[in-house]
């Protein structure tokens, strides 16, 4: 019952609920890294009567490979958590899905081996156990996940978590 008026005041109240920094501050958290080039991390800030948001990018490329580098505040974050929601797991020749357990965080991964390219998800703001309100995401490409995923691990996931 506590869950569904939870999810009720979500709902009618939408992303008032939530209170998101404003993006300069997170774009501390989207350091240079060493061999690497970077873009200028950019962002927004979004608020109205029915939801607030915040975004933060910056992309990163060295050679043919690119990593763009997402933090998302806001209703939206659980849209991009949902399929790892029940963790699951699939495996073919074409694609990989896996959630597995990182630097004490759940995260997931979606990877096209052929074309090598995908996505690492990690939430970073939760509402209830059940609702994500924030994730750190890269997308990659150019890149086996294993790579992405040693990338990742660049930035300090617990300080994000912190922000919001």
């Amino acid at each position: 019952m506590k869950r569904f008026l939870l999810v009720l005041l979500i709902v009618f109240l939408g992303g008032t609920l939530f209170a998101f920094p404003p993006y300069s501050s997170l774009c501390v958290y989207l350091k240079d890294i060493d061999g690497w080039n970077a873009s200028e991390c950019d962002g927004m800030n979004l608020k109205s009567s029915t939801e607030e948001m915040v975004s933060v990018s910056k992309t990163y490329s060295r050679g043919v490979k690119s990593v763009n580098v997402t933090i998302v505040g806001g209703t939206n974050a659980s849209s991009y958590w949902a399929p790892f929601q029940s963790y699951f797991q699939l495996d073919t020749p074409k694609e990989m899905i896996r959630s597995l357990s990182v630097k004490g965080f759940n995260i997931g991964i979606i990877y096209y081996k052929k074309e090598r390219y995908g996505s690492i998800i990690v939430p970073v703001a939760k509402e209830a156990p059940d609702i994500v309100s924030g994730v750190l995401m890269f997308n990659f490409s150019n890149m086996d996940w294993k790579e992405a995923l040693e990338f990742s691990k660049e930035f300090d996931w617990e300080k994000i978590k912190e922000a919001f």
